[in-house]
C-alpha cells in the first residue's frame, strides 16, 4: 500500500456532521491475521479513530466508512503511521454506519458499528461551471457537487443528472440533479457546439433544504501490489500516491520590451498609474522585473503588474514545441522580507488559454501558473488575484517526527488572494508547478534523488509529493500539483532487504519507494518477483502521472467502493483502458508484460511525453516480436523508441506476467521523463 497517495484517496470524501454524543470507547472485531488495534469515540460532532499497530511502527493504513444498510461508501482516508499510531478525525451525516481499516503489512480490523442522529439541512451549493461539448459528442457530467450545509460546511455530495439534451444539435440547455437521490436539486447549464472551455454560469442551486447527506463513490484507498514491465527487470509498487502532473512549462524567450509603463499620477514618486504597490515593472521580451515594496508589519514584500505589461511579454514571447509560451515575473529581492506577493487583474488566470504560462519568481522559490489556474466563480472580471509564496515557521509543524525529518530545510507556503482575501485554492484542471530553492547538504550530494517534498494539510497530516525532483542546474526542487498548501524540503533514502535481489532494479526501487511511488509489503520486504495485477497497475500509472478527469460510469467489474473505481474511470473516460470486453476490465487478473506496456504508452501519449508514433519495425529486433499481438505493436514500439522499453535482451516476453521489480523500472524511466 503507498504511503503518497492520501491526497488522492481525499478527492470522494463526504466528510458529514456527527450528532453531539458523549466520548465513548468502543471495541472492535479483529481479523485473525491482523496486528492492528482499533480505539474509536464520537466526540460532539467528530468521529474520533484510532489506530495501532503492534508489528509495525512506519506503514500505510487506510480507513473505509460505509452505510450500515447499503455499504455505500461514505468516508475514505489513508495516512503513514507514526511510531505504530495514527488518529483520523472526520465528520459524518445522519445514519448507520460500519466500516475497517486495513494495510498491506497487517491485515484489517473491523469498526464497530455506530450511530448518528443528528439531521442536517443543504443550503446551497457552489457555482457550476457550465459544461461545452462539440455537436455530436457524448455529454459526460461530474458525479458530486460541493454542497453548503447549515452549519457553514462545504462538502461533496453525489448527484444524478435528469433531461440530459441530445446534442445533435446546438443550443443553451439547463438540467437539473437530485442531490443524494433525495428532493434537493442542482441546476447545470449545457452548452451545445462549443469547444470544452466554458464560462461559469454563477451560482447553480436548487431549492435546497432538507437534510441531504453526502454520499461520496469512488474513493480508491489502497495500496497496491504488483508490479510490471520493461524488459529487464522487474517489480514493483505499492500504493499509489498521486501528485499532479502535467504542469505546462516552457520557457520562453523573448522579442522586445515587455512590461508596463504607467507614467507617475498625482505628484506620485513611487508607484505607476495601475496602483503598483511596488516599483514600475521593467519589461524585457517576455520577462517582467519588479522591485518590490516591503510591509515591515507582516514582512511581505509586494508588488503588481498589469494586464498591459503581461500581454504585452506573452506578444514577445517565444512558443515551445507543445505549443506553449511563457512569461516570466520576477519580483527583486527585498531585504527582511519572509513572504512575496504578486498581485495582478483577475483576467490573467480567469480560464483563459492553459498553454499561456505565467512564472512567478521570487527569492524564496517559483510558481508557473497557466492562464486557465483560476476558476470563474472564484473571482469576477474585475477582481485582483494575489499569488503569495512565505516561508513558513516549523514551530507550525506539531507531529516531532515530521520535525525531525524536515530539520532545516525549507518550507513554504502558497496562497491565492482574490481581491486582498485568502481562497482555499484547487484545480484539478490546471495543474501548476512549484519550484523551491535548496542547497543539498553535503551528504546529500551522493543521492540527489532521493530529496522529497512532504505536502502538509491543515491538520498537519503530511504525505510526500511523487513527482518532486531536484535539479542541480536551477538549485531548486521542483514538483507539480493541484492546489496551494503547505510544503516542507526532506531526505528519505528508502530501502528493503530484498531490494538488491534483481540488481538492475534496485535503484529504481529505492528511489520510487523514497517519493512514496511505491512501497513494499512490509517496512523491510519488497518481494520484487511477485505479479501485479490490472487494477494495480492502472492505479499505479494514473496516479504517477497525476491524471484526473471527471466521469460518469465504470467498467461493470468495478465497484464504486473498490479502491482503484476512481482511477479505472479515469483511464475509461480518457481512452487509455478499454477493458477486456464490451464493458469488463478483469481487474484482479494478473497484468501481461504486453497490456501493461500499451496501457502505459496511451498514457504517456496523453500526458505528452510520447509524441513520436511507434513502427512495426521499431521492435524487429526482438525475436519474439511476431507475439505481440497486432492492437498492441504501435503502443509497444513507441514505448521502444522512447526508450522507456528496452526488452530483455532480444526479447519482449510479451506474454508473460509483469512483476514488481519490472514495474518499478518502467515507472522509474517515467518518472525521469515528467
Amino acid at each position: 500500500m503507498n504511503k503518497n497517495s492520501l491526497r488522492n484517496l481525499r478527492m470522494f470524501m463526504a466528510v458529514l456532521l456527527l450528532s453531539a454524543m458523549i466520548i465513548h470507547a468502543c471495541t472492535v472485531k479483529v481479523f485473525a491475521n491482523s496486528t492492528l488495534t482499533v480505539n474509536q469515540a464520537l466526540e460532539n460532532n467528530r468521529a474520533v479513530i484510532k489506530v495501532s499497530d503492534a508489528a509495525a511502527s512506519n506503514q500505510a493504513v487506510s480507513l473505509i466508512i460505509m452505510q450500515k444498510q447499503t455499504n455505500s461508501l461514505v468516508y475514505t482516508d489513508q495516512a503513514v503511521l507514526a511510531n505504530g499510531e495514527f488518529t483520523f478525525i472526520t465528520l459524518l451525516p445522519k445514519g448507520e454506519y460500519t466500516g475497517f481499516i486495513s494495510s498491506a503489512g497487517s491485515g484489517r480490523v473491523m469498526l464497530q458499528d455506530f450511530s448518528i442522529v443528528k439531521e442536517e439541512k443543504i443550503v446551497g451549493f457552489r457555482p457550476l461551471k457550465s459544461h461545452a461539448v462539440a455537436i455530436g459528442e457524448a455529454v459526460v457530467l461530474p458525479g458530486s457537487v460541493i454542497a453548503i450545509f447549515d452549519d457553514g460546511a462545504n462538502r461533496e455530495v453525489g448527484v444524478q443528472w435528469t433531461n440530459v439534451p441530445k446534442t445533435d444539435t446546438s443550443g443553451q440547455f439547463t438540467i437539473t440533479g437530485k442531490v443524494n437521490g433525495g428532493s434537493e436539486t442542482v441546476n447545470l447549464v449545457i452548452n451545445v457546439g462549443e469547444s470544452n472551455t466554458g464560462g461559469d454560469t454563477g451560482g447553480n442551486n436548487g431549492g435546497n433544504t432538507g437534510g441531504s447527506t453526502g454520499g461520496n463513490t469512488g474513493g480508491s484507498t489502497g495500496g497496491n501490489t504488483g508490479g510490471s514491465t520493461d524488459g529487464n527487470t522487474g517489480g514493483s509498487t505499492g500504493g499509489n500516491t498521486g501528485g499532479s502532473t502535467d504542469g505546462n512549462t516552457g520557457g520562453s524567450t523573448g522579442g522586445n520590451t515587455g512590461g508596463s509603463t504607467g507614467g507617475n499620477t498625482g505628484g506620485s514618486t513611487g508607484g505607476d498609474t495601475g496602483g503598483s504597490t511596488g516599483g514600475i515593472p521593467a519589461g524585457n521580451g517576455s520577462s517582467i522585473t519588479v522591485t518590490p515594496t516591503l510591509d515591515s508589519s507582516t514582512a511581505t514584500a509586494k508588488a503588481d503588474v498589469s494586464a498591459a505589461a503581461v500581454s504585452s511579454a506573452f506578444s514577445n514571447a517565444a512558443t515551445d514545441k507543445k505549443g506553449v509560451k511563457t512569461v516570466t515575473i520576477a519580483l527583486d529581492k527585498a531585504d527582511g522580507a519572509k513572504a512575496y506577493e504578486l498581485a495582478m487583474p483577475a483576467s490573467v488566470l480567469v480560464q483563459g488559454d492553459k498553454k499561456q504560462i505565467i512564472e512567478v519568481n521570487t527569492p524564496i522559490g517559483s510558481v508557473e501558473l497557466p492562464g486557465n489556474a483560476v476558476k470563474a466563480s472564484l473571482a469576477a472580471a474585475n477582481s485582483t488575484i494575489s499569488v503569495r509564496i512565505e516561508q513558513a515557521d516549523k514551530s507550525a509543524i506539531t507531529n516531532p517526527k515530521l520535525r525531525d525529518a524536515i530539520g532545516d530545510r525549507p518550507i513554504v507556503e502558497l496562497n491565492l488572494k482574490v481581491d486582498g482575501k485568502v481562497i482555499g485554492w484547487e484545480n484539478k484542471g490546471a495543474p501548476i508547478q512549484v519550484s523551491v530553492k535548496y542547497t543539498p547538504k553535503p551528504e546529500e550530494l551522493k543521492n540527489l534523488e532521493h530529496i522529497v517534498i512532504w505536502y502538509i494539510d491543515g491538520e498537519g497530516k503530511a504525505v510526500k509529493v511523487p513527482n518532486a525532483k531536484y535539479n542541480p542546474a536551477t538549485g531548486t526542487v521542483t514538483f507539480r500539483t493541484t492546489h496551494f498548501s503547505t510544503y516542507a524540503v526532506s531526505f528519505d533514502f528508502k530501502t528493503f532487504d530484498d531490494a538488491g535481489v534483481y540488481p538492475w532494479a534496485q535503484v529504481p526501487i529505492e528511489v520510487l519507494a523514497s517519493k512514496g511511488i511505491v512501497s513494499g509489503v512490509s517496512e523491510s520486504a519488497f518481494h520484487p518477483g511477485e505479479k501485479i495485477t490490472r487494477a494495480d497497475f492502472l492505479l499505479l500509472l494514473v496516479n504517477t502521472l497525476g491524471i484526473t478527469a471527471d466521469f460518469s460510469d465504470n467498467f461493470s467489474d468495478v465497484s464504486p467502493s473498490d479502491y482503484y473505481y476512481e482511477a479505472l474511470g479515469i483511464a475509461r473516460k480518457l481512452g487509455i483502458a478499454n477493458g477486456t470486453g464490451p464493458d469488463t476490465f478483469h481487474p484482479k487478473e494478473y497484468i501481461s508484460r504486453q497490456d501493461l506496456m500499451v496501457l502505459s504508452a496511451r498514457a504517456l501519449k496523453l500526458s505528452g511525453i510520447i509524441t513520436d508514433q511507434g513502427r512495426a519495425e521499431d521492435i524487429r529486433k526482438f525475436h519474439d516480436q511476431s507475439a505481440v499481438a497486432s492492437y498492441a505493436v504501435d503502443d509497444i514500439a513507441a514505448m521502444v523508441k522512447e526508450g522507456i522499453v528496452t526488452g530483455d535482451g532480444d526479447l519482449l516476453h510479451p506474454q508473460a506476467g509483469a512483476t514488481r521489480a519490472e514495474t518499478a523500472v518502467m515507472m522509474y524511466r517515467i518518472f525521469k521523463k515528467l
